[in-house]
């Protein structure tokens, strides 16, 4: 099953002696109800957010009992993975590349320590629809102990 969401991300100018920006995903909307890509959505102080585009949700069979422990958390979360750009010629330094439900997939990402992950809040108009997958294709294994040979 595939779901279109769009990318919301915050664009951050940090204090300090290092500076810099920082960027995070802020939110998910269902559907990409916009084809323009990094549009501005709201500039505040030193803080900007943008529609950085759709990105695709895609639910796996295998990955069901990941979305149930997601569920199962009082704050049910959407996992965004973003890229920095080595590119020079991108308009940002960052891109949105993943979005899921399964915190595992999204960790993956992590162990480079170039991508950023954040959850945020799934939107609830997902929740039931998760719900449905997971009750189509969960499947309890059973704990089988091994005995010492």
């Amino acid at each position: 099953m595939v779901v279109e969401l769009g990318i919301v991300i915050e664009c951050r100018e940090q204090d300090g002696p290092w500076g810099g920006v920082l960027w995070r995903p802020v939110a998910v909307v269902p559907g990409g109800w916009t084809s323009q890509q990094w549009q501005l959505l709201r500039a505040e102080g030193r803080s900007s957010r943008y529609y950085a585009g759709p990105l695709a949700l895609e639910l796996h069979a295998g990955d069901a009992e990941a979305y149930r422990e997601n569920l199962a958390d009082a704050n049910p979360s959407v996992f965004v993975v973003l890229r920095h750009n080595a590119n020079s010629d991108e308009p940002h330094d960052v891109r949105p590349v993943l979005v899921t439900a399964a915190r595992y997939e999204a960790e993956l990402h992590l162990e480079g320590g170039e991508d950023v992950m954040e959850p945020v809040p799934m939107p609830d108009l997902f929740v039931p629809l998760i719900e449905q997958f997971v009750r189509d294709h969960h499947v309890e294994q059973p704990f089988i102990k091994r005995q010492r040979q």
